[in-house]
């Protein structure tokens, strides 16, 4: 794919992946595995996300306040579904435009609700995104994670595991912060 040295390169799909899983872990949407040492050529890692429960409305929802809270739920895994393809490129150092990033913007691209003008949907995502970027604790999670995904390269990490290592980073980060 590039001229990139081996070891940077490793380095920066494995913080690209651990960026999507603890994009997936903020929102609390499960993943079932993270692979960094993939041959395909379309992609040098991959973030499977679980299966998830089905949406149930709240007991005594009904009517055009059903209607209102569907929408709403639909509005909320589009925006969390291109905040967390957004993520990847942003932590991994890659060209959004570039081929290492077709399928994240792709993702953005199809989460764009319909009434909503795509450039305004791209700017608000990538500010919404952003904001996990300067938070030092996302940071330590992810940092960590695509430490462990490196140490491990050549087997899928399940996705258990990857939220352990998450969490772990993150009590480590809260405690650091104690007096």
């Amino acid at each position: 794919m590039t001229d990139e040295d081996p070891s940077q390169q490793l380095l920066r799909v494995a913080n690209h992946e651990a960026a999507h899983t603890c994009g997936h872990h903020h929102f609390g949407r499960p993943v079932e595995k993270i692979d960094i040492d993939r041959p395909e050529r379309w992609s040098l890692g991959h973030v499977v996300p679980a299966q998830t429960e089905p949406l149930i409305l709240p007991p005594g929802v009904e009517g055009d306040a059903a209607l209102a809270w569907i929408d709403g739920q639909l509005y909320k895994g589009r925006i969390e579904t291109a905040i967390i393809a957004r993520l990847g490129g942003m932590f991994g150092g890659d060209d959004w435009r570039g081929e290492g990033c077709s399928t994240d913007r792709a993702t953005v691209v199809q989460a764009c609700p319909r009434k909503m003008d795509l450039p305004a949907w791209e700017d608000l995502v990538e500010v919404r995104a952003q904001t996990l970027v300067e938070d030092r604790r996302f940071n330590a999670g992810v940092k960590a994670l695509a430490i462990a995904l490196v140490e491990r390269q050549h087997e899928p990490m399940p996705g258990s595991r990857a939220f352990e290592i998450i969490e772990r980073a993150l009590l480590e980060y809260d405690q650091a912060l104690r007096p």
